[in-house]
């Protein structure tokens, strides 16, 4: 079961904004967004708001927005979690506008808030449309939009996780093993490597491919009765931990795709294929690309367990395999490597 956002492809489409909006509204945005949207949405907003996810921030916003009659999201996952917490909170229309498909906030129902560090998903808002411009998205730097891929490259090690959970009889009672879930997120996962290439160079179809499996992505959690199993597990996990210990946020998809080679090694899970896919895609995902250090993922290492604790996370590898000294060397190694031989298991 899937549910179905409306999605309005096309180009020149901000301009139609003003004419469907109804007045006074907000937009939800980024400081660094402005030039994209000032000026060209047919109509004056009444408040332009700076997205932040922390649970404290946006409730500042919800009291701003108190005479507002429709919430706009123009941005990347920061701008659209907000736009829908803010949509969520006050009961609004919302229109949402990916200004890059990093993510597949556009399409999912609940807001990924942070409180304390610790990342909760919460809220329910459908938006009226999702606009996808297909110059806005090509106008973006290429790889926010081949971070999105990353969070549907994810399924490969999230459905590994949940095949073996079930195998091991650590699954939990609400969330047992469902093939028809797992085939449609592998239905979901085969579209992105299919098209890897036209999603490396955004080509139309490239971008259609892309949305196709963000919007199933964004609605798979409501539509499997908030079952999270099919689309994401240690792979994110890792993501989690990595803003834990370093108090950062991240390109989502980067840090995603750095969360599927780690988790890919240590369930032996293929990772030098998926690892060909990320190249291929384009996506940089080795810790220095995201401005940290691997003293930094070992540090996520060492407190992935109390992220897992914190968040109340289900079982997967990093649950049932300690990550050795000797991992650690090795998978520095090969991630580090510019032409890596295969990835062999130290302790294997």
């Amino acid at each position: 079961m899937t549910i179905d956002f409306t999605t309005v492809f096309g180009r020149g489409l901000l301009p139609e904004i003003g004419k469907i909006a109804n007045a006074p509204f907000a937009v939800v945005s980024m400081p660094d967004l402005a030039s994209v949207h000032r000026g060209r949405l047919g109509a004056e907003p009444a408040l332009v708001l700076d997205a932040g996810l922390d649970r404290g921030h946006l409730e500042e916003l919800v009291g701003r927005c108190a005479s507002m009659r429709t919430i706009v999201g123009i941005g990347g996952g920061q701008a659209l979690d907000a736009a829908k917490y803010l949509a969520w909170r006050l009961r609004l229309p919302l229109f949402q506008v990916p200004t890059a498909l990093s993510v597949n906030a556009a399409w999912g129902h609940r807001s990924a808030v942070r409180t304390d560090g610790i990342v909760q998903y919460v809220g329910w808002a459908v938006p009226e449309a999702v606009f996808v411009d297909f110059d806005l998205i090509r106008a973006a730097p290429p790889v926010l939009n081949w971070s999105g891929a990353a969070d549907v490259l994810c399924y490969h090690t999230a459905l590994w996780d949940w095949r073996f959970a079930a195998g091991t009889g650590k699954v939990e009672a609400a969330w047992p093993y469902d093939e028809r879930l797992a085939a449609a997120s592998d239905e979901a996962l085969r579209r992105v490597v299919d098209h890897v290439d036209e999603i490396h160079a955004l080509t139309d179809d490239g971008i259609r491919s892309l949305v196709a499996s963000l919007a199933y992505g964004g609605g798979a959690f409501a539509a499997a009765g908030w079952n999270p199993r099919h689309i994401e597990g240690a792979d994110h996990f890792l993501f989690y931990a990595l803003e834990y210990v370093t108090g950062r946020s991240f390109l989502h998809g980067q840090a995603v795709g750095l969360g599927i080679l780690i988790a890919s090694a240590l369930q032996g899970n293929e990772p030098d294929r998926i690892r060909g896919v990320l190249d291929r895609l384009g996506l940089p995902y080795r810790p220095a690309d995201m401005g940290i250090t691997w003293d930094d993922v070992n540090a996520a290492f060492d407190r992935v367990h109390d992220v897992i604790e914190l968040s109340g996370l289900w079982y997967t590898i990093l649950s049932a395999r300690p990550i050795t000294p000797a991992f650690r060397a090795a998978i520095r190694e090969w991630i580090d490597a510019a032409d890596p031989a295969p990835w062999a298991d130290p302790d294997a």
